[in-house]
């Protein structure tokens, strides 16, 4: 320390006062590091706390999401349950449902046969008993008249044949038709798998797909001669075209492919084949695209005027195959459920293969060109026929399966079906399309409106039951004045009297009319208390006969078969018409 003995008072003011500064200073630098730290250390703390409510909140809303997942996943695996349940009893429902149809169809054919012995029967005594009474018949006469009946009998059964005749549903429906001879590449029912069918279906829309047919109804289409002469340069043996095959090189870029991704944005938004191009993944739909491009081509396209084993149209078969053998490891077509053992059976696909394009597709090439829309024509009067064919097998299900007497059942056959037609306007109910039913010119009116209130109890009672869905198309009776007539002219045959509009029945020839009825009834007098459970309802067949058809039967001009057997045995002298040589220059 200084001395300050010496100092000036001034000079120990200055003295203090720097001391004074200095301490000052010192004090607030120890004041300065000490809120620095505190304020390190709030700061440390507060990060931490931070950190800590983070991963806490970060555990908890984990743990919320593994919850949720698991419930959801619980949900999900609850109501792929409750869907697999649920097909199972619908498919039950349906072998059940398909057996009964079967059963009642089988049941019908035996009382419609039964029915024409016993009218056979009745036939033969009448006349029998005639002859023994008049005494005109001689043995000579009593056999001529048997012979006549068992003309008949052929007639009749044959008859019955007719209506069993339906048209074949399978799209491939020319597969068993029987001329005698078996036709090139054909395949027939019996030299077909059991439990082929799926595969088949698949195979044929795989086909479709690559061929690009947008519907049933369109007509395969010739490659064009660019195409064929484009491939005729590159290939000129099997040997190139096997080797191709197994090669990576493509001739043709694949964006000129007009295959699966051109097919994937048409505008046929309604075709199934789009359909199922959009589902197919995009790895399959390049494959495709890329063995086409592998022969040089722009498209798939075989040429049904060549022979199925020529160059080109062996490059094409090639293509499908694979492509189809592809898309049946990556489960495509799935939903037709196909028998997928049978990709390894590549013998059985070549013969599908050429029964399908070289048989089935070119018929109906060939067909088409030597007249330009009969195809497309037969096929719409098949889809019209099939559509009439369900609608009549869902009447039966209901009325079998509800008790109703089978004199109602005797009513619903596919050909007293109503055939309909979409509303030229467009009109829809509930999104769907609405279809004008059709008039069949020799069904009662009473019988047209037995068919609607058993469609109005149909819907109403599937519509209430909880295992059951309405999805039938809409039909509705047109506007006053726009009635159609059905173009199916073929009316039913064995049906119960009243079935016929009684001045149409009264206009056919007589031996139609001894073949159209069985000399039954089956309405009730006032058809609206039809399907009401009323006391009518419950009287068997025959009883309700009895006693309704006095009145009903009054109104026909029922034939009499003695006079039907008697005529057949009269012989027609064609000598009447004269001779050919009498008109030569008239």
């Amino acid at each position: 320390m200084p001395d300050i003995s010496n100092l000036t008072e001034q000079d120990l003011f200055d003295l203090v006062n720097v001391r004074a500064q200095e301490l000052l200073q010192q004090r607030e630098q120890q004041i300065l590091q000490e809120a620095e730290n505190a304020r390190s250390s709030r700061e440390q703390l507060i990060l931490q706390e931070a950190e800590n409510a983070r991963h806490t909140r970060e555990q908890q809303i984990l743990q919320e999401a593994e919850t949720a997942r698991q419930n959801r996943e619980q949900e999900f695996q609850n109501e792929l349950s409750r869907l697999r349940e649920q097909m199972a009893r619908e498919r039950e429902q349906q072998m059940i449902q398909n057996v009964e149809v079967a059963r009642q169809a089988r049941e019908q054919d035996f009382q419609q046969q039964l029915a024409t012995l016993r009218v056979q029967f009745n036939q033969e005594w009448s006349l029998r008993e005639t002859a023994l009474m008049k005494g005109r018949l001689g043995r000579n006469t009593v056999a001529s008249c048997n012979g006549a009946d068992d003309d008949e009998e052929m007639e009749t059964t044959q008859h019955m044949g007719d209506n069993d005749d339906d048209e074949d549903e399978d799209e491939d429906e020319d597969e068993d038709e029987d001329d005698g001879r078996r036709q090139e590449y054909q395949l027939k029912t019996v030299d077909l798998p059991k439990d082929i069918n799926g595969f088949k279906k698949a195979m044929t829309l795989h086909i479709r797909t690559l061929w690009r047919m947008f519907s049933t109804k369109d007509m395969p289409r010739k490659p064009s001669s660019d195409v064929l002469q484009r491939f005729n340069l590159h290939f000129t043996s099997e040997s190139s075209v096997v080797a191709q095959a197994s090669s990576n090189l493509l001739i043709v870029g694949v964006e000129q492919v007009r295959g699966m991704f051109y097919l994937g944005l048409s505008d046929h938004s309604n075709s199934k084949i789009v359909k199922n191009v959009r589902n197919m993944s995009e790895n399959m739909a390049r494959h495709i695209d890329t063995c086409i491009a592998q022969f040089g081509l722009v498209d798939w396209c075989p040429d049904l005027t060549q022979s199925a084993s020529s160059l080109y149209n062996n490059a094409c078969r090639l293509i499908a195959i694979d492509t189809f053998k592809q898309a049946m490891v990556a489960q495509t077509y799935a939903s037709l459920r196909p028998n997928r053992t049978y990709v390894n059976d590549h013998d059985m696909m070549v013969r599908l293969y050429n029964h399908i394009v070289h048989f089935y597709f070119h018929g109906r090439f060939v067909r088409n060109i030597k007249s330009p829309g009969a195809v497309v024509a037969g096929d719409d009067a098949n889809s019209v026929y099939r559509n009439r064919k369900r609608l009549a097998e869902a009447r039966l299900v209901f009325l079998v399966k509800n008790g109703y007497p089978k004199r109602y059942r005797n009513l619903v056959t596919t050909k007293s079906t109503s055939d309909d037609e979409r509303d030229p306007n467009g009109e829809k109910v509930g999104g769907r399309p609405v279809h004008f039913i059709k008039k069949r010119p020799e069904r009662s009116a009473e019988v047209t409106r037995f068919f609607r209130i058993l469609d109005a109890k149909r819907e109403e009672s599937a519509r209430r039951d909880p295992d059951s869905r309405w999805k039938e198309r809409v039909r509705r009776d047109p506007p006053l004045g726009q009635e159609k007539i059905s173009a199916f002219a073929t009316i039913p045959l064995g049906m119960p009297v009243d079935y016929f509009d009684p001045q149409y029945f009264n206009s056919l020839q007589p031996q139609l009319r001894a073949k159209a009825v069985s000399n039954k009834v089956a309405l009730l007098p006032n058809v609206e208390m039809s399907l009401t459970g009323c006391d009518d309802e419950q009287l068997t067949d025959s009883a309700f006969t009895d006693k309704y058809s006095e009145a009903v039967f009054s109104q026909y001009r029922l034939v009499d078969d003695v006079d039907i057997i008697c005529a057949d045995d009269e012989e027609v002298d064609l000598s009447e018409l004269g001779s050919d040589d009498d008109d030569m220059y008239v």
